[in-house]
């Protein structure tokens, strides 16, 4: 709170605001700054003033500052950001709540500041206030309180509002006791299931790492290896030049993998290297601004819902004999209940391409496919790219391929989000060839016409009709189905080229609907959210038929 420099911009000092000036890149109108162009449309500076007295009756003033409500794309969902740590919390209340345990933290720490410290036993008893709110000690539970903004109801404080509809008290701690039956006890900690929107579906939290695991069995192997690896960290909370002991033992596995890193030391972050490279947090590349270390977080890992489950009984036994050493209340003879393969998050490959996989690796994004539904890249919001960056290799070739694959499948519009890359990148093209495969009727009533290759970094659309029409569209990315989707007329589509030059295009007809087809795909939508469900057609229903 001292660094005032350093801290985000939605926490200002006093009443004040940031410096409002007019746009010079995409428009010349003001833009919100703690809201995104997609929540609030650039206006006049009277607007935003109305616009930013809604921030001040929603902000919350703590030790002199005002923290407002945050909308830009640091989370999908509006949010607030804690001026002591790296917490970014959407309720008030829980919000309030942090900030006072967050404060006392920090009085402590002043306290303590000159004194020495013995070297901690684990890092998870030093910073449990830092850690996830589905991690609590012992068998306590978050603060239930009525909800005082957009119900007076209770919420769940594990899950979101579309998982646990905010009900009675009653209600919630019977749901709070289906938590408590699916929960895992880790060094006098409960560790609840997360249905936060951390992730699409429903996971768990490590307490050590970044790591969010789906499967109860991979979580608990992932904790006792990761327990290991924990006493090579160093506690970054000592203030003295005391540093903690070399540990006795050292686990194999962190020893492969930082001789396999190209001889990294075993330091905090070295250690935290490796452990981000075993499962990458998703949080972490979204919120990363940098398009080469976004691309180079997803070469090592992108695909979060790839982790393997157990295939038979007897390998659930021995997962449970292994990690019984830190879960007391896990007998080592009590077998695992295995359920119905019903998830499409359990992948079971055959002999042959496991075979493949121990010989030739898996491909890397950029991919030159294309994602289907299901793959979690599909559903996350997408970086904007360094402007900087742009017109480097790491950007290069994804544009490269990103063309490549488009005129390799003959589609008019892809994404980068559809190639295993969570950036603002799309390609559009629609060109002369497959105009002539289509009758004039069809390009009459459609409105299609020939259009150059058209690449966009960093795109911005503007709605310039607000009509909409109604016809069938089609996705690589949910191969052989199509369904009508209503879209706008005409749009305007503003952003940055692949030399990093700005760049505007007003489109009409056919390439409006592919303009607005590509940018839904950078923020995570795909045309079956926006479809008429009747319409859902198999394109080769058919031929099943014959």
């Amino acid at each position: 709170m001292n660094d005032t420099q350093n801290t985000h911009i939605t926490i200002q000092e006093g009443r004040s605001l940031p410096q409002l000036e007019r746009c010079t890149t995409c428009c010349k109108a003001f833009h919100c700054p703690f809201c995104s162009s997609a929540l609030f449309q650039p206006a006049k500076l009277n607007k935003l003033r109305t616009h930013l007295e809604s921030h001040f009756r929603r902000a919350i003033v703590h030790q002199g500052y005002t923290i407002h409500r945050c909308g830009l794309q640091c989370r999908p969902q509006l949010h607030y950001h804690c001026p002591h740590c790296q917490a970014m919390l959407l309720r008030r209340t829980d919000f309030i709540n942090h900030l006072s345990v967050c404060k006392k933290k920090d009085v402590n720490k002043e306290k303590h500041v000159n004194k020495k410290k013995q070297p901690a036993i684990s890092l998870m008893r030093n910073h449990s206030q830092n850690m996830h709110i589905t991690i609590q000690e012992g068998r306590s539970l978050p603060q239930l309180e009525r909800c005082t903004t957009c119900c007076k109801a209770f919420h769940c404080p594990f899950c979101s509002s579309a998982l646990f509809q905010p009900a009675k008290l009653n209600k919630l701690r019977t749901h709070l006791e289906s938590h408590s039956r699916r929960a895992i006890v880790h060094q006098g900690y409960t560790i609840h299931r997360c249905g936060l929107q951390c992730r699409p579906q429903l996971h768990y939290h490590c307490p050590h790492c970044q790591a969010m695991l789906l499967r109860r069995t991979d979580f608990i192997n992932h904790l006792s290896v990761c327990k290991k690896k924990q006493p090579t960290i160093t506690p970054t909370i000592q203030t003295t030049a005391q540093t903690m002991p070399p540990p006795t033992t050292t686990s194999p596995g962190l020893e492969a993998r930082t001789q396999r890193d190209g001889g990294v030391q075993r330091t905090v972050n070295a250690s935290r290297l490796c452990l981000t490279r075993r499962r990458p947090s998703c949080s972490f590349i979204m919120n990363t601004m940098s398009g080469s270390s976004v691309i180079q977080l997803s070469r090592i890992g992108l695909r979060l819902c790839a982790s393997k489950g157990p295939r038979c009984r007897t390998r659930a036994l021995s997962l449970t004999k292994v990690t019984s050493t830190c879960l007391p209340h896990v007998s080592p003879l009590t077998p695992v209940p295995r359920s119905q393969a019903y998830s499409s998050n359990i992948r079971v490959r055959s002999y042959l391409n496991y075979m493949k996989r121990k010989i030739i690796p898996p491909p890397c994004p950029p991919y030159s496919h294309v994602c289907q539904v299901g793959d979690p890249v599909l559903r996350s919001h997408a970086a904007a790219v360094d402007p900087e960056t742009i017109t480097g290799p790491e950007i290069q070739k994804v544009i490269n391929t990103l063309v490549g694959v488009m005129r390799k499948l003959e589609c008019v519009g892809l994404s980068a989000p559809q190639i295993g890359v969570p950036l603002r990148i799309l390609a559009l093209e629609y060109p002369e060839k497959m105009l002539k495969e289509s009758s004039p009727a069809s390009r009459k009533v459609r409105g299609i016409s020939a259009q150059p290759l058209r690449i966009f970094v960093n795109p911005q659309l503007r709605v310039l009709d607000g009509q909409t029409v109604l016809f069938q569209e089609a996705c690589e990315s949910i191969s052989g189905f199509s369904a009508t989707v209503p879209r706008y007329q005409s749009v305007e589509v503003s952003g940055l080229n692949e030399k990093g030059e700005a760049v505007s295009w007003q489109a009409r007809g056919w390439a409006a609907r592919m303009a607005q087809h590509e940018m839904d795909h950078l923020e995570g939508v795909l045309y079956i959210d926006r479809m008429d469900s009747k319409t859902f057609i198999n394109i080769k229903w058919q031929d099943s038929n014959e």
